[in-house]
């Protein structure tokens, strides 16, 4: 009795430790936080990266001409997977150096039914700031392996109309209070974001790189062109996540456990306990319905084309459900044989490694994707 006991609490140990050392890995990816590099904070830190990454590309001939473009953010929302709406207003200033050009306008590359209209034209100091209040959907490949503990980025790619010419966008950073890095400008404080939690958003330039001209003779932009993006970089809140999804888990792992604990060939103990082969079986046809409508629950709101982290865990319980099908099975076939080891000791040994093994699964799991 005395060994029995100690066998049981080793048990009960090793799985919560198991599920703690899961559970801190995950709390630990979801709080970590690194923000981009390449973020543009400073107006010198613009002219460094154009003098660094495109003032030596020796086929620039024509000069730079810079138009310093800004955006606020009035509404965000996900209409699917790799679907953003996004609202709000955007900007553009011209001074002496770009007054010549003619098409004073923006482009959205990913934008689509893209709703573009012109709300004020101002000039102050010789400078000419016009503004637009745009709305639309952007089409963004996000990454949902980590999927619930995922960081989200947002973001708005942008090109002056005339993107066949040295037009460089530049972030209009005078415009905001400030743009140091973790500080979220650019967005109204008071916008609703179901799910998330915004932890800043930024500048920054990546380098254009197309395998066409698009038409046009002498395309500057094919490639290594800088092209301005606004990032809003988003934190999913983990509470609602955990309710939805964690918690079926949970729940069908501890009843699979109880269902193993009532598992005996003992007679007294089955008159007692009410158990059967088939009262386990309708048990756990009923919990691999649950798991696999909390499953395609989750395919139904996040469509990703590979295997996401949750999935594993799903395929986990799903592998707890066959083991304690098969072990039932093999334990009223055992229980016919004196000598059988499987049910030996009404079935200990099956009892006692059941937890152990699936939070060792969990862990490994958990422990290999992040």
């Amino acid at each position: 009795m005395k060994k029995t006991l100690i066998l049981w609490c080793l048990s009960f140990f090793v799985s919560v430790a198991f599920f703690i050392a899961s559970g801190a890995i995950i709390y630990n990816f979801s709080a970590s936080y690194t923000p981009d590099p390449t973020q543009l904070t400073k107006q010198k830190e613009i002219y460094d990266y154009l003098e660094e990454n495109w003032h030596i590309n020796k086929y620039v001939k024509d000069p730079d001409i810079l138009v310093p473009t800004g955006l606020f953010v009035k509404s965000l929302y996900f209409i699917s997977s790799y679907n953003v709406h996004i609202s709000g207003f955007v900007w553009q200033k011209y001074d002496k150096n770009s007054m010549h050009i003619e098409n004073k306008n923006i482009i959205f590359p990913e934008g689509v039914e893209i709703k573009l209209v012109e709300t004020y034209r101002r000039m102050v100091d010789d400078v000419l700031t016009i503004g637009w209040h745009f709305e639309g959907q952007f089409i963004q490949n996000f990454d949902y392996f980590d999927f619930p503990m995922d960081n989200k980025v947002a973001w708005l790619r942008m090109w002056h109309a005339d993107f066949d010419k040295n037009v460089i966008l530049t972030p209009d950073l005078s415009a905001y209070d400030s743009t140091i890095s973790t500080k979220k400008f650019g967005i109204d404080p008071e916008i609703v974001l179901s799910g998330y939690t915004i932890l800043e958003t930024f500048f920054n330039y990546k380098k254009s790189n197309y395998d066409t001209n698009f038409g046009v003779k002498n395309y500057i932009g094919e490639k290594g062109f800088p092209e301005l993006y606004y990032n809003v970089v988003l934190k999913r809140n983990m509470v609602n996540s955990a309710i939805v999804y964690f918690l079926p888990i949970m729940t069908a792992i501890i009843m699979m456990f109880f269902s193993v604990l009532l598992m005996t060939i003992v007679s007294g103990r089955l008159i007692f306990l009410g158990y059967n082969l088939m009262n386990l079986l309708t048990l756990a046809a009923f919990l691999l319905f649950v798991v696999v409508l909390s499953h395609t629950q989750l395919r139904s709101q996040v469509t990703s084309e590979k295997i996401m982290y949750l999935e594993y865990i799903y395929m986990i319980v799903y592998g707890a459900i066959v083991y304690i099908i098969i072990v039932a099975f093999l334990i009223d076939k055992s229980g016919k044989h004196p000598n059988s080891k499987i049910a030996a000791h009404d079935g200990l040994w099956v009892k006692l490694t059941f937890l152990p093994l699936v939070a060792l699964s969990s862990f490994l799991a958990t422990y290999f994707s992040f």
